[in-house]
């Protein structure tokens, strides 16, 4: 991926305007100096006071970019180490951070951990989810274990450097629950028809993401057929299928890569995981699709039991088909440890759908 300067640049410059309501200016010496912009209000970050817990991988472009705009802002950087749950809470407490950041796999970690119920998080503002949709369930169970916190999502990419989208942290504009938020600032989205007509849809419309703004990357390295095929006249396709609501604010569905088409129909395996994971027997999960011959692709749930408990197959599978139409049923249950994923948090659906081919030889 071909991430300019001026990208890196961008993205920084607007994460210190939605997340902390600060500009970034030239000053007459050639330094730069922040100042607030007055319509904005209070936006979460503090510049010059605050702390945070860094998680994320050095090399990934999560960190590249929170952490340049925290400096910026002069909030103290806590460096974790290998994430462990505890841990993690533990220097929450002690350094008394105020905003952190992370992926849906660790959140899950870091709510249901048993110290979520004693630690001191009041200190926390802001709680941001990144890299993949997060469950209704580990959402709630953040705002439980960070009382004092906005819990939100973001969207990005390493096409658009990192964040696309986010939650307006304050203001006149409420956060909804399962958006990622609106388009941070000189940003633009469109969802386009999935068909060869690309045409742009009226909000509710599910279609393929598009993007443009200035953290819209150069393309892929050496791959110019590619580049061509998804950046296109100042706009990315990000490969995601999304909605817009009537006010703009930007709903995920799912990766196109990762939908299933079962006797014709759209199956979203996102819809069903955010069932599954409201089963009392089931702590985490993944759908991914299994080859069904002239069918399609049938669902298939990868799921993690909850501490102690027994997962029944059949009863999991019940479960989810009295909330769903009958197409969208989960038509296998495999019990697994955990759920791999990568070391930005993501869950490897790769390497679920390798299992199942494995299985099926």
């Amino acid at each position: 991926m071909r991430v300019l300067h001026r990208n890196v640049l961008a993205n920084v410059t607007q994460m210190i305007a939605w997340r902390a309501g600060h500009e970034v200016r030239a000053t007459a010496d050639g330094g730069i100096e922040l100042r607030p912009i007055e319509s904005l209000g209070d936006r979460g970050v503090v510049p010059g006071a605050g702390a945070t817990v860094v998680v994320s991988p050095l090399f990934h472009a999560h960190a590249l970019i929170n952490m340049s705009f925290l400096l910026l802002c002069g909030a103290t950087q806590v460096f974790a180490g290998r994430f462990e749950p505890g841990r993690m809470l533990e220097l929450i407490e002690t350094h008394r951070a105020t905003y952190i950041t992370g992926s849906p796999a660790m959140w899950h970690a870091v709510a249901t951990d048993p110290d979520a119920a004693t630690r001191d998080t009041d200190s926390v503002r802001v709680v941001s989810s990144g890299a993949a949709p997060i469950d209704h369930v580990t959402l709630e169970a953040l705002g439980r274990a960070f009382p004092s916190a906005s819990v939100v999502e973001g969207y990005g990419l390493t096409e658009g450097t990192c964040l696309v989208a986010s939650a307006p942290l304050t203001g006149s504009v409420a956060y909804k629950l399962g958006s990622v938020g609106l388009p941070v600032f000189d940003t633009e989205v469109q969802i386009r028809a999935q068909d060869d007509s690309g045409a742009v849809l009226d909000a509710g419309g599910r279609g393929k993401l598009w993007v443009r703004g200035p953290q819209v990357t150069d393309g892929y390295l050496n791959h110019p057929e590619i580049t061509a095929q998804q950046f296109v006249d100042g706009w990315l396709d990000t490969g995601d299928i999304a909605y817009l609501d009537e006010d703009g604010y930007l709903f995920i569905c799912d990766r196109t890569k990762d939908m299933l088409i079962y006797k014709g129909y759209n199956v979203y395996p996102r819809e069903l995981e955010e069932i599954l994971v409201s089963h009392p027997d089931v702590s985490s999960a993944a759908v991914v699709g299994r080859e069904a011959g002239s069918v399609g692709q049938e669902p298939v749930a990868f799921v993690v039991p909850m501490p102690g408990a027994t997962i029944d197959g059949d009863a999991v599978s019940a479960f989810v088909a009295e909330r769903v139409l009958p197409y969208k049923k989960v038509r296998d249950v495999v019990v697994v440890e955990q759920l791999p994923t990568s070391a930005a948090g993501k869950i490897l659906k790769t390497k679920l759908r390798e299992q199942l081919a494995t299985a099926a030889t």
